[in-house]
């Protein structure tokens, strides 16, 4: 499927969010990787125990699965989905919210004082419920836009005078001359 050409600042809008959010995810990476090299440790609040701070390692790990899983789902789904020219729309703001939940992933991984934040983290129940909270409607919203993206439209049948001027497909590849 086809849809109408996308405006010029349309364009460059998007070619400029992805090349800003592209280096910007680089750059994070570098330095995670930097700072594991070099041993930085993270530094939790007093109050969290030992397995808490495991935990939230852990948690951390697992959101970065499934964001690895939704670079794999978004690059699975990109042939099914309906094209611009010059590029699709549908397939650049999906690849927009994916550098984003990435970069995200990144300053979630980047070893940090989380005593820093004061009493956002004191309690680690609250802190960790949180961030699923939020981890879990960003994943969430990211899987529903890309099976939204990729599914063919239903044909939207109506009853009574024919209003429009142009054949217009009943089904996809189908012909109603036929």
């Amino acid at each position: 499927m086809q849809y109408r050409n996308l405006e010029l600042s349309t364009q460059v809008l998007l070619v400029g969010l992805l090349l800003v959010l592209t280096a910007s995810m680089l750059m994070r990476g570098g330095v995670v990787l930097w700072r594991k090299l070099a041993q930085v440790p993270h530094i939790y609040p007093r109050s969290w125990t030992a397995p808490q701070c495991r935990l939230m390692n852990r948690f951390c790990v697992v959101v970065g699965m499934v964001v690895g899983a939704l670079w794999l789902a978004l690059f699975t789904v990109v042939p099914k989905m309906p094209t611009n020219w010059p590029f699709g729309f549908l397939e650049a703001t999906s690849l927009v919210v994916l550098l984003f939940l990435t970069n995200a992933w990144l300053i979630l991984v980047l070893p940090r004082d989380w005593g820093a934040l004061g009493a956002l983290t004191e309690r680690f129940v609250a802190t960790l419920v949180m961030l699923a909270t939020w981890w879990t409607l960003m994943i969430g919203g990211t899987a529903w836009m890309l099976a939204k993206a990729s599914s063919t439209p239903t044909p939207i049948l109506t009853f009574g005078p024919v209003v429009a001027s142009v054949h217009i497909p009943i089904w996809p590849g189908v012909d109603a001359a036929s």
